[in-house]
């Protein structure tokens, strides 16, 4: 094992199959955590689970299939993660959707999904992590936003709307765990 403070940690990254998400969760291994690697896309999130359990780094890997913005499939991993690993240390939020158009144009379901992507899925997986944390010696909750809230980018309504609902649910949600 390594010196890190995250040596043995558990962590879960959502959308770790993605570019920053997979960053994130191959970081992570090497600086010893267990990281869950959760993710909608088989091959993605395995290509992730894989790179991380090929390398020589003192962390371990587990991919998980699934749609974060089920309540019902984010409780299951998080008690699954908890029998298996004996807890969550930290969870890192990377679910952001994207949809590149404008509100002129955008559909209701294409907004839907936006929502349930970036907003519900880091609701449901902090609603059941964090009890976790609190219950032990505490951990991290980052939640990672897209966009830019404050300027708006054109045709980027969606995800400029939903980065400022990250971060304003970040704030609220720390106030409360602190509290």
């Amino acid at each position: 094992m390594t010196d890190s403070p995250l040596s043995g940690d558990v962590c879960i990254v959502t959308y770790a199959g993605r570019d920053l998400g997979s960053s994130i969760a191959r970081r992570l291994a090497a600086e010893g955590a267990r990281v869950v690697v959760v993710d909608t896309d088989e091959k993605r999130g395995r290509d992730t689970e894989e790179a991380i359990t090929a390398r020589d780094v003192p962390g371990e890997a587990k991919f998980v299939r699934a749609d974060l913005t089920d309540e019902a499939a984010v409780k299951g991993i998080v008690h699954a993660v908890t029998d298996e690993w004996g807890g969550v240390d930290g969870l890192v939020n990377t679910s952001v959707a994207t949809a590149d158009e404008s509100v002129l144009g955008m559909s209701e379901q294409t907004w839907d999904h936006a929502v349930a992507v970036t907003l519900k899925s880091a609701f449901f997986c902090t609603k059941y992590a964090a009890p976790i944390m609190t219950e032990s010696d505490g951990g991290a909750i980052v939640n990672v936003a897209t966009g830019s809230p404050h300027r708006g980018v054109p045709e980027t309504v969606a995800a400029c709307t939903t980065a400022g609902g990250l971060r304003s649910f970040t704030r609220q949600t720390a106030g409360d765990l602190a509290a």
